[in-house]
């Protein structure tokens, strides 16, 4: 542990304590992140006592899917499944790869987080083996980028109107609803519209997941402290690579050196 991961530690306690955050978020999708990078976020997550769930490469990383029964996460997601066989395969996946004993204690998810997947959602719940999964989260950024807007547009009635339209499918199908997608302080009121109609469960940053009921107090110091503990996150990675790019430059140095004086 050196100090920024100390200072994290903090800051998720608090996050869980005050704030309503009750998992971890982490991805080998968008981020990118490598397996020794995900041990040091189990050791933080470890001591705050939070579960981690992990967005795996997509509906058929396999290789993503061992490797998270091997870090012990609590949750797995798919990305970017947009049709009823990318789903269809995601399933299939997670009974063939999985014990079940296993399954019970591990929640799969999917994000819904394009313009197709939305317009396929209803064929997409209707599928036999639907119920492995525990929740769905849609992601709004990408949502908004597959109907040509904008990031800053994830908090718009265009994108509330599909947002809403797809939670209540999910609902209807006994499923939790999350949303994700450039969550902001702009975002409280577009929570709080699906939280007044009973459509939402948890909402989520890049890193952390906060339980619904938490938009009641404080959101706005709740995000903040989430963007802050990404941002150590970050700078943390920054000081243990550019620690190993230091050793490597010294070294691609000397044997320069060796080379040139032939």
């Amino acid at each position: 542990m050196n100090i920024n991961e100390f200072e994290m530690v903090d800051v998720l306690k608090r996050l869980k304590n005050e704030y309503g955050v009750f998992e971890l978020k982490a991805e080998f999708e968008a981020e990118g992140s490598r397996m020794e990078e995900m041990m040091r976020l189990r050791d933080i997550a470890n001591r705050a006592d939070l579960p981690i769930i992990l967005k795996i490469g997509g509906a058929e990383a396999v290789t993503d899917i061992y490797n998270s029964i091997i870090l012990g996460v609590e949750g797995l997601i798919a990305p970017m499944v947009e049709t009823p066989y990318a789903v269809y395969k995601y399933l299939g996946v997670i009974e063939n790869l999985i014990n079940p004993d296993n399954r019970d204690y591990i929640d799969f998810a999917i994000n819904i987080e394009t313009k197709t997947a939305v317009e396929n959602i209803d064929e997409i719940l209707k599928l036999e083996k639907i119920s492995l999964l525990r929740s769905i989260t849609f992601g709004r950024s990408d949502f908004a980028q597959s109907c040509g807007l904008a990031k800053k547009n994830v908090d718009n009635e265009k994108i509330l109107n599909a947002v809403q339209r797809v939670s209540r499918a999910v609902k209807a199908r006994g499923l939790k609803f999350a949303i994700g997608g450039n969550i902001t302080a702009k975002s409280i009121d577009f929570i709080k519209t699906l939280k007044a109609e009973n459509l939402i469960d948890k909402y989520e940053t890049r890193k952390v997941v906060f339980a619904i009921d938490s938009i009641n107090a404080n959101p706005r110091e709740g995000i903040d402290a989430a963007l802050k503990f990404e941002l150590l996150w970050l700078k943390s990675k920054r000081r243990f690579y550019a620690r190993i790019k230091a050793e490597d430059e010294q070294r691609i140095e000397d044997l320069e050196k060796r080379l040139s004086a032939r």
